[in-house]
């Protein structure tokens, strides 16, 4: 898809109708762990540590090692190689062809396909979303337009 200003405004809007303006509302709320994609990407231990001190649990060395043997990008890549873009392996997973993008679903990969003037848009776009979380302070130019 050619990434025109109404492309992303659309995706912007699917974004939001599918939960995105939802995690305002528990953003300070005692039972939900909020947890940024960029501190726990590719380091299961950092989730798991997380894990343990929000739910007061410990979780086994063993359970640690099967849950990063089954659900590293790599086990998830060989898993889904050669498979359709929407095949679906099971009901439990959901993992599909394509599951694994050529980015590894690193964090900041969407400075490879946006421009700058996009990735200025959508900060202004989702600014206080982005405030709301902490990423951004005053740096935000309100103005910017797409």
């Amino acid at each position: 898809m050619k990434l025109s200003p109404l492309a992303i405004e659309k995706a912007c809007q699917h974004l939001e109708r599918k939960g995105l303006l939802e995690l305002n509302r528990v953003l300070n709320r005692k039972n939900v762990l909020l947890l940024k994609y960029e501190e726990y990407y590719g380091d299961f231990d950092f989730l798991f540590d997380c894990f343990e001190d929000f739910f007061s649990i410990d979780i086994d060395e063993n359970v640690r090692i099967q849950l990063k043997d089954d659900f590293s990008i790599e086990s998830v890549e060989r898993l889904t190689k050669g498979m359709k873009a929407r095949q679906y392996t099971d009901e439990k997973t959901h993992f599909h062809g394509r599951h694994i993008s050529d980015t590894k679903g690193m964090p900041g990969a969407y400075k490879s396909f946006f421009t700058e003037e996009q990735i200025e848009w959508l900060r202004y776009r989702f600014s206080s979303f982005i405030q709301d979380f902490g990423y951004l302070g005053d740096e935000i130019d309100n103005t910017t337009k797409l």
